[in-house]
């Protein structure tokens, strides 16, 4: 009660009163229960300081003073040192978020759970590993597992005994050598080719789990046999021969419209960074970046099972980064309208059509199109790689060849970006 009482104070009116009621009796109570009390008081002056400075400083003195006991004093002592020097480190240590408790079972293979069993007593139970990965001179060890729970009649010959007929030269190699303890694990040829016999493993499927939830379908068609199968291959970086014209100034370069220039050997490209965690998809780890190949956007994808079992029916979501009708009018108002800023694009004579398939191929979605008094209204949303949205209106006059100026009104949370984004529509829609 004690402890709900200090870690919900803020919730519960009368928390001072409790605790003091049982600060009375402060001498009487166990270790336990005296630790306790000084750490909900110490909790609740940290969420109510102008109304209990007088309970902790008589609960601190309790601890300190009036204590024999060494644990409560030093804790009694910590308390009173963070709250004197520093009451935010005070607070972001006492009142600390817990983290959550993940069970991370299920990410081991089956065949070496029943193996660590045989060795619940050694360090191998806590490492998760044989022990031939990590002793040094394991060439003697053999791998033990548990006889099968169902009865069987047959007796198992013991792995230890050597039939007397096979000379020790001849004897089947059951651990690996010296230079490979870890017995080649990710399925590396890292070594000379060994002479193992074939071992018979059943192929643990994942049954069509859906790895992100939600059921989705499969968005990359056919799969291979598990992630054991043929490896993706990264998109080609051999540029196409028909790279004429001269390259593009400004944010011409920074988007690569010129024809995917940008792609040269000389370019820079952004190192992979981890999209989700093998902890969060049984095992599947998905790290990727974005890049240029030839003019056009790319995403790419490098797929790692962790989970040391074949991995198969698996799928994954890609966000479509497309506001709703709804979703749009509402951030529209939501933004204040300090933040719109206007611009004019001259000499651009392109109609609606044109102009809204020409942002598509970039990115920035059409979310709806109106004519008012003779004007073509777009209504447009993009978002960029650090998770902005820019909302935008591009009105066009169609069917007039003397009026080709385009104007464009951007609404975004972050206005300093507007300026950049502009230069990107107008790159966009003139080449």
């Amino acid at each position: 009660m004690i402890w709900i009482v200090g870690e919900y104070a803020e919730r519960i009116d009368n928390a001072d009163e409790l605790l003091e009621s049982f600060l009375e009796g402060f001498h009487d109570e166990s270790t336990q229960v005296q630790l306790q009390l000084l750490t909900a008081i110490v909790k609740l002056f940290l969420k109510k300081p102008t109304e209990t400075q007088e309970l902790v400083q008589q609960v601190l003195s309790l601890a300190t003073q009036d204590s024999d006991n060494p644990d409560l004093r030093d804790r009694g002592y910590i308390y009173w040192r963070l709250l004197s020097t520093d009451p935010v480190a005070a607070k972001e240590v006492v009142l600390a978020e817990k983290p959550l408790i993940s069970e991370e079972t299920d990410l081991i293979e089956p065949t070496l759970l029943d193996e660590l069993i045989c060795y619940i007593g050694t360090l191998a139970s806590v490492y998760h590993k044989p022990p031939s990965a990590f002793v040094e001179g394991s060439r003697g060890v053999i791998h033990k597992s548990l006889p099968p729970r169902t009865g069987s009649s047959e007796s198992a010959e013991s792995p230890d005994t050597v039939s007397a007929g096979v000379p020790p030269s001849e004897q089947p190699a059951v651990i690996p050598t010296q230079g490979d303890l870890l017995g080649d694990l990710l399925n590396l040829d890292l070594g000379p080719p060994v002479s193992n016999p074939p071992i018979a493993t059943s192929s643990v499927q994942m049954g069509a789990v859906d790895l992100l939830g939600g059921g989705l379908d499969s968005l990359m068609g056919e799969e291979p046999e598990g992630m054991g199968g043929p490896s993706f291959t990264a998109p080609s970086t051999v540029m196409p021969s028909n790279l004429g014209g001269p390259l593009g100034g400004g944010l011409g370069d920074l988007f690569d419209l010129a024809g995917g220039v940008s792609n040269l050997s000389g370019s820079h490209v952004a190192s992979k960074t981890v999209w989700l965690p093998a902890v969060k998809a049984k095992g599947l780890e998905i790290s990727g970046t974005f890049s240029r190949q030839a003019g056009s956007l790319s995403m790419d994808l490098t797929l790692s099972n962790k989970a040391l079992q074949v991995m198969s029916d698996f799928a994954i979501q890609f966000n479509r980064n497309r506001l709703e009708r709804q979703i749009f009018l509402a951030t529209w108002k939501d933004i204040p309208n300090e933040n719109e800023a206007q611009f004019q694009i001259k000499d651009c004579p392109l109609s609606a059509d044109a102009a809204s398939s020409k942002l598509q191929g970039n990115n920035i979605f059409t979310i709806a199109k109106r004519n008012v008094e003779g004007q073509d209204m777009l209504y447009q949303s993009l978002k960029l790689t650090n998770g902005i949205c820019v909302l935008a209106e591009l009105r066009i006059q169609p069917g007039s060849l003397n009026f080709t100026d385009l104007e464009l009104s951007l609404k975004c949370r972050a206005p300093e970006v507007t300026q950049h984004v502009f230069q990107a529509y107008e790159t966009i829609l003139k080449n």
